[in-house]
């Protein structure tokens, strides 16, 4: 009975032990952390790498997950026959050649043929990143179609576009993303600029510097 216990005790410990040390995929890193801790997370997050929109998977040559280091990250799931994704894809297109500097998309075809996906993208001339037809990508949020989820330069969960009109008060739109990364970035630059001491007011150098001075000598 006793060895029973003892093993059902170091069988509990060891599980708990293995939860603390398993790493979240998009955990937030800390301040100041490595670039590199990003980018092993994008290496999870898509398996099977990354190809430019409107190439066949059999002929693309394999692109660099470092394309998406220091921004943000948008990965749109599209398909061909869907009504939305024609009416909002031409909006994204024109988002992306605009704010390229900063955001890097990754689509996430939903066709049911290869051929089907690689037409569409270059019917609409994506000019982005693709997973392979056929891969995975593993995130943290579902995707509708059409719908993009956003991701920080440090890999965690920013905001969700919608992208058909009637918006519901809880759906974001391309402009309220632009908004809110250049709120990002302005809140980044305000914790990395160095904070200087507060100025002595006059009154305390006044007395300062009355403290200074001799008093004056008297005569007799």
């Amino acid at each position: 009975m006793e060895n029973r216990l003892l093993s059902a005790f170091a069988g509990t410990s060891a599980f708990l032990l293995a939860l603390l040390f398993v790493p979240a995929l998009f955990a937030e890193p800390e301040r100041g952390g490595n670039a590199d801790d990003a980018a092993a997370a994008w290496e999870k997050a898509f398996p099977d790498g990354l190809i430019k929109a409107g190439q066949k998977a059999s002929a693309a040559k394999k692109a660099n997950l470092r394309a998406l280091e220091g921004k943000f990250v948008g990965v749109y799931h599209a398909r061909s026959t869907c009504s939305g994704c024609r009416k909002f894809t031409p909006q994204l297109v024109d988002f992306y050649r605009k704010n390229k500097g900063d955001i890097e998309i990754v689509l996430l075809q939903a066709d049911n043929t290869e051929e089907e996906a690689v037409a569409y993208a270059k019917e609409t001339k994506m000019k982005w990143l693709a997973v392979p037809f056929g891969g995975s990508a593993k995130l943290d949020r579902g995707l509708e179609i059409p719908g993009m989820a956003v991701y920080a330069p440090d890999g965690t969960f920013f905001m969700s576009v919608y992208c058909l009109k009637p918006y519901r008060s809880d759906q974001l739109t391309l402009e309220n993303l632009r908004e809110r990364m250049d709120a990002f970035e302005t809140g980044k630059k305000a914790a990395a600029a160095p904070k200087t001491a507060p100025a002595k007011s006059g009154k305390n150098n006044k007395k300062s510097r009355a403290r200074g001075k001799k008093a004056p000598r008297t005569e007799r």
